[in-house]
């Protein structure tokens, strides 16, 4: 097998119990213990010459082992007649794709279904091909239940006959091995071979409160988990809903190939198709089957119902009831793709209009349209005509705005988005050519801190800034703060997390207080605009009580982003269900609202004529 080793870009990976963690990993719950656990293995050699259209038939072969004792405890065959095929699996790359074996039942023979053993094994290559060597599961099969044991002893527990998917703990069966909290947002647990880290260190204590067991009823949701002989079978999207989207990537399926799609990974800025996006719509459009559709609309209300973030604050009881009430349960329905895409996005960007949450690229079974332009709610208009009004304000006084820039004794720092670095800057600090925000950081940290820098107040300007990368907005908030903290709760289990980290700023290893700006005046600037992790940052440092914010009330956005798609294959990103929050007298509450400036600047000039922003703040002591 070759496997394309790829960096899939996370955003983002407990009971009644509490707990503060001490150390280098989440406190551990006690797992209860399969009972006569039996080992079923996938023999993935039993396969037939490969179709015209890139799939095997299967269906006179057995995929799993023969093993007598496994098929004498499994749960009797279903009298359903199963097809099984295998296809091209892309990760990262449309070269050398790897293969997986899917299943077709004859009651609905056109969803995709995969096995328990073959889930090991698609978790088991995602995970060891994009970094993750020790990431295991165990699987085991007794009667109508299979269990899915990770390294670190947490299950997932799946029941044919029941339905249900069980989760002992789902915050912690999907968190990446090097996670070093429960949820672990920012992703750079990496350790050097001399035991230092580069760029983030997270101290030695944080909050933690595990989340409740999870258990989704599929059978609520019309969705069937099939047992057979084989083992238990899972709908493909399903898998890709309650096991990928958490750690930033989707499972796409064209009828020809299973593409694996990590963030942005379809469609670049340009509107042209990345290679993955081309092995997608290479597959021939046309009519939607009438059960993919069928199962597609249930299997939506399951995720929706259970991972989209805002669904209480949208007084939305369940989708299965919005849907009727919006009038789009009959479009997404339809089996011609260009209606059930239209359904979607206006589902997305009309009515639930939160701005994290749209449409991204259609159904193979319509095809790819790069002159698609889709509706706009009324947050969005109004969103896009003050960023346009005051991005007009703000070109008026400089042709481009610089990262850095000195009045007097007020140092500026302006970006506009968040983007993380692929860069070694210990190796090759920063200079004024840098294209992401730690390098920019840095640079900035060296002008302010320079040998007889007249510098006494940092004024970090995000009143253009839309969000981006959550770990590049740490590392601003580590900076300024010189103790950053997140504070993070999962609406899905409502496991909680606060956790408090530093950054090196001078880039030698060490973690001290010549690390953080905070001896300095510290200014945040701030607008409508200011939304995600451009509202997080003036956020946090609103709690801090340590940095002053100018401006106007901040534009919101609470939820990390989730990747998505439907079984049909429409792609869209959701507001998703871990919700960025400040904590006050120890209750986590929602950013969705913004945060309000100490200081209103009510002329929209004033942003950005930075001597008359200079005197103003001279003048605020």
């Amino acid at each position: 097998m070759t496997k394309n080793t790829v960096r899939l870009i996370p955003i983002f990976a407990l009971c009644a119990f509490v707990s503060m963690s001490c150390g280098s990993s989440p406190a551990v719950k006690d797992t209860p213990k399969a009972e006569n656990p039996v080992r079923v293995e996938a023999d993935r050699d039993t396969v037939s010459d490969t179709a015209q259209d890139g799939s095997a038939d299967l269906h006179t072969t057995t995929p799993l082992s023969e093993d007598k004792e496994s098929k004498s405890e499994a749960k009797p065959a279903t009298d359903y007649k199963v097809t099984y095929k295998e296809f091209p699996l892309y990760l990262g790359s449309s070269f050398n794709p790897d293969r997986i074996n899917l299943a077709f039942f004859d009651h609905m023979p056109s969803v995709p279904y995969i096995s328990m053993a073959e889930t090991e094994y698609l978790l088991e290559y995602i995970y060891h091909s994009t970094y993750y060597p020790t990431y295991e599961l165990e699987l085991s099969e007794y009667g109508s239940v299979s269990t899915l044991t990770r390294e670190n002893e947490y299950t997932m527990e799946v029941d044919s006959d029941k339905d249900t998917i069980t989760y002992f703990d789902y915050d912690a069966f999907i968190l990446p091995p090097d996670s070093i909290r429960l949820i672990d947002i920012m992703k750079r647990n990496d350790f050097n071979p001399d035991g230092t880290t580069n760029y983030f260190q997270h101290t030695d204590y944080a909050y933690e409160r595990y989340g409740n067991e999870i258990t989704l009823s599929l059978s609520d949701y019309n969705i069937d988990i099939i047992g057979t002989e084989e083992g238990c079978f899972v709908p493909l999207a399903t898998i890709s809903d309650f096991l990928c989207v958490d750690n930033y990537f989707s499972l796409l399926f064209n009828g020809e190939s299973v593409i694996i799609l990590g963030y942005n990974e379809i469609i670049n800025p340009r509107g042209r198709l990345y290679d993955l996006g081309k092995v997608y719509y290479s597959a021939p459009a046309g009519s939607i089957p009438e059960d993919l559709v069928k199962f597609s609309y249930n299997e939506l209300c399951l995720a929706l119902d259970n991972l989209y973030g805002l669904k209480d604050l949208h007084g939305i009881s369940t989708f299965e009831n919005f849907f009727d009430n919006t009038g789009l349960k009959a479009d997404l329905l339809s089996t011609d793709p260009a209606t059930v895409d239209g359904a979607i996005q206006e589902l997305l960007n009309v009515h639930l209009d939160d701005l994290h949450s749209t449409y991204v690229a259609p159904s193979y079974y319509k095809g790819y349209d790069p002159d698609n332009v889709p509706p706009e709610g009324s947050s969005t208009v109004s969103f896009e005509e003050f960023q346009t009004r005051l991005s007009d304000i703000r070109d008026s006084y400089y042709d481009e705005v610089p990262f850095y820039e000195e009045i007097g004794d007020t140092a500026y720092i302006t970006f506009d988005k968040f983007i993380t670095t692929t860069q070694d800057y210990y190796k090759n600090p920063p200079d004024s050519n840098f294209s992401d925000t730690i390098g920019g950081m840095l640079y900035s940290y060296q002008q302010i801190t320079r040998k007889g820098s007249p510098v006494k107040n940092v004024v970090l300007d995000l009143s253009l800034n839309t969000g981006g990368d959550v770990d590049a907005a740490a590392y601003v908030i580590g900076m300024f703060l010189g103790e950053g903290q997140y504070s993070l709760r999962n609406l899905f289990t409502d496991a909680m997390t606060t956790d408090y980290y530093y950054v090196d700023s001078d880039l030698n290893h060490e973690y001290d207080e010549k690390d953080s700006l905070s001896g300095y005046k510290l200014y945040c600037l701030i607008s409508p605009i200011s939304f995600s992790c451009g509202n997080l940052v003036p956020c946090i440092f609103k709690s801090s009580h340590k940095v002053t914010l100018l401006g106007q009330t901040s534009g919101g956005g609470t939820c990390c982003v989730l990747h998505m798609s439907t079984a049909t294959g429409s792609v869209f990103q959701l507001s998703g269900h871990y919700q960025l929050s400040f904590v006050k007298n120890g209750v986590f509450y929602d950013i969705d609202k913004g945060t309000d400036p100490d200081y209103v600047i009510s002329n929209l000039k004033n942003f950005y004529d930075r001597q008359k922003l200079t005197n103003y703040i001279h003048g605020l002591y």
